[in-house]
């Protein structure tokens, strides 16, 4: 048990919220930001699931804001908050990426604090100018993406790995001017798994269920398939890595995923649970295994991965009661792009 302080930037996402659950539960306390707009309902609902050991502030400004007050008495930070792909447009979301993570990093340097975790990203890995034909990733491969072809690009998700990637390298670039200072970089694939006891989900806020949309839309009557799957982990376990990372001494890049699984093989297995829904029949994308090397970052963290299954499952009944207390409330799931509304039997 320890009583340090943690700061968790971004605790009303889908991976911060349990960041901060997780935390609690290993002795630490917790100082959360958010944005203004959602203080209230979040330093609410904190309150009362974890009590004074959670701390929820407000930042709107992550690229100028001043954290003076926020970093005081923090021992470690594990920055999250970071845009979904297609949330903003190109400049907002590399200079969030990048601007916003050097800022909090070089305040928190400067107040003295030694000791960061990351989330990032296996998008930062990626060289697109190899296509997606990519054989095998490492913590040696960096994606090369530059903020002009960034900012001159009509692909939301171009732009995001590619503000993965330059963030990577800003961070790089002021942990090498401080060798005193300990960075894990986190970089999983897209997580999936339950919500946290925090998360806040609004009715029909289909952008709440963040990653977990990719289970959420596979179930879709007139679901198709992708042609390419990077790979899936289970939330908790990028939280846990996350957690460990402000644990690890140096600099480290920790890439890694869950147990391979097809998104066909997650579909078929949740019609097995829920013979209720008409579930579609998806294409395999024809790989075999997982494309990410994740050994090296398991060791190091001193981690464990979830049977694919558990995190599916999971998954799928969080957003599948989601889905039926939207109904209930009114809601017109089929108008929000959810679920269709004949997809229940009963």
């Amino acid at each position: 048990m320890t009583s340090e302080l943690v700061l968790v930037t971004g605790v009303n996402g889908f991976l911060g919220a349990h960041v901060v659950d997780q935390l609690v539960h290993k002795g630490y306390r917790v100082r959360g930001t958010v944005r203004g707009a959602r203080l209230a309902a979040n330093q609410e609902i904190y309150q009362k699931i974890y009590g004074s050991v959670v701390e929820i502030v407000a930042i709107d400004d992550i690229i100028k804001g001043d954290f003076t007050a926020t970093l005081q008495g923090v021992d470690a930070v594990i920055h999250v908050a970071s845009p979904l792909a297609g949330r903003g447009d190109a400049a907002s979301t590399v200079d969030s990426a990048v601007l916003g993570s050097t800022n909090i990093l070089r305040q928190a340097i400067h107040a003295g604090i030694k000791r960061f975790s990351i989330a990032s990203s296996t998008a930062a890995t990626m060289d697109f100018t190899k296509g997606v034909n990519w054989t095998r990733l490492t913590e040696d491969d960096y994606n090369p993406a530059t903020r002009e072809q960034a900012l001159a690009s009509n692909d939301p998700m171009y732009i995001y790995c590619a503000s993965k990637a330059l963030a990577e390298k800003a961070i790089g670039e002021i942990g090498a001017a401080h060798p005193d200072v300990s960075i894990a970089g986190i970089n999983p694939t897209y997580f999936i798994g339950p919500f946290a006891p925090a998360a806040i989900i609004p009715p029909g806020d289909i952008n709440a269920l963040s990653t977990n949309i990719f289970i959420y839309n596979a179930l879709l009557p007139d679901s198709k398939s992708t042609t390419f799957n990077i790979g899936f982990i289970d939330v908790r376990d990028v939280a846990e890595g996350l957690i460990a990372g402000i644990n690890t001494p140096g600099k480290t890049r920790n890439l890694f995923t869950g147990e391979w699984f097809e998104l066909r093989d997650a579909v078929e297995y949740i019609g097995t649970l829920h013979p209720e829904l008409k579930t579609p029949t998806l294409a395999l994308s024809g790989q075999t295994d997982s494309i990410v090397v994740y050994e090296p970052a398991l060791k190091r963290l001193g981690l464990t991965r979830r049977p694919w299954k558990d995190s599916v499952r999971e998954a799928a009944e969080a957003v599948l009661q989601i889905e039926k207390d939207w109904i209930a409330q009114g809601v017109d799931v089929e108008a929000e792009g959810g679920l269709r509304k004949n997809v229940w039997r009963v």
